[in-house]
């Protein structure tokens, strides 16, 4: 990226500039792109092939962890402790443990109790929740 600045600005101030340096840079950009869009898209079939109809993760919240169960059975119980930070957008809560690992939850999807009373559940535990 910095070479294809230092050529830009060769090119613009009519200096001698070096062609690959502005080309290679868009190029390898638009690869990198390329890749994320393809790699999605297969993660996106595959899923749909492999589960049919929607995705359901079920998670349930106890007073000494959370226990995350996915589509295929498989079952994963996080301590409090292993949270790092908890953060709320607009529509979905992000569950962020220390291992970078993240457990999204839907605002509006819980069967018993609401948001409100989750942020005050976590707060007790010691966890802030940034918005």
């Amino acid at each position: 990226m910095l070479c294809f600045a230092i050529n830009l600005l060769l090119l613009i101030f009519g200096e001698d500039f070096y062609i690959y340096g502005l080309i290679l840079f868009p190029i390898y950009a638009a690869y990198k792109l390329y890749c994320y869009f393809v790699s999605t898209n297969s993660f996106i079939k595959r899923d749909a092939e492999t589960f049919k109809g929607d995705l359901v993760i079920t998670t349930l919240i106890f007073e000494d962890h959370i226990t995350v169960t996915a589509p295929n059975g498989s079952v994963v119980e996080l301590e409090y402790d292993k949270i790092k930070k908890i953060s709320a957008t607009k529509n979905y809560i992000l569950i962020i443990t220390k291992a970078r690992l993240i457990y999204i939850l839907k605002k509006d999807g819980f069967t018993k109790g609401n948001f409100e009373e989750f942020t005050a559940f976590i707060k007790n535990k010691g966890i802030n929740i940034k918005k």
